[in-house]
């Protein structure tokens, strides 16, 4: 009796392989899009609760609280892509040291990302949870586009909110 042969053939194998691979190719544009939407959201979200941490604390507290990106030296800069610290600035001299408190922290944003924001550097809430001087909008780019970034605004008023490229016709970065 002759045993019959259990498997695929050459050809079977080839089509199969072709086919897994067009499947693949045009699945990975999309998961692009989706990591960078997610990454957006994340770093939006990031920056979005610890300002919300810091307008919360100041309002607890009572006090002055700072969100901005520290130099080398502890002072604020305007750098935001290198993160940012929330402090009580107990001396209200804009630089953390050793009489100050940090509440919160956001790391630095990858390189292939963008993150800007309109004003000064840093955004002091105070006891009433209002904002001393101008609001900001803190804009988040994923892959440096426009297209998938968010903005964070904050009011004068202390009102903290996240507003996505689809809410508005762009978002420049």
């Amino acid at each position: 009796m002759r045993s019959k042969e259990i498997g695929f053939t050459l050809l079977e194998l080839v089509v199969t392989m072709a086919i897994v691979a067009i499947v693949v190719a045009a699945a990975v544009p999309s998961f692009t899009t989706t990591a960078a939407n997610s990454r957006g959201f994340a770093m939006a979200n990031d920056y979005f609760n610890t300002l919300s941490v810091a307008r919360g604390q100041a309002v607890t507290l009572s006090t002055t609280v700072t969100v901005c990106n520290l130099d080398a030296s502890n002072n604020c800069s305007s750098n935001w892509q290198n993160g940012v610290t929330a402090f009580i600035d107990s001396d209200n001299n804009g630089k953390f040291n050793g009489t100050d408190k940090k509440l919160r922290e956001v790391d630095a944003i990858e390189d292939r990302d963008k993150v800007i924001a309109n004003n000064s550097g840093r955004i002091v809430f105070n006891p009433e949870g209002m904002v001393s001087g101008t609001g900001i909008t803190i804009t988040v780019c994923p892959n440096k586009k426009g297209d998938q970034g968010r903005e964070v605004i904050v009011a004068i008023s202390g009102r903290i909110k996240i507003q996505s490229w689809r809410d508005v016709t762009a978002i420049n970065c």
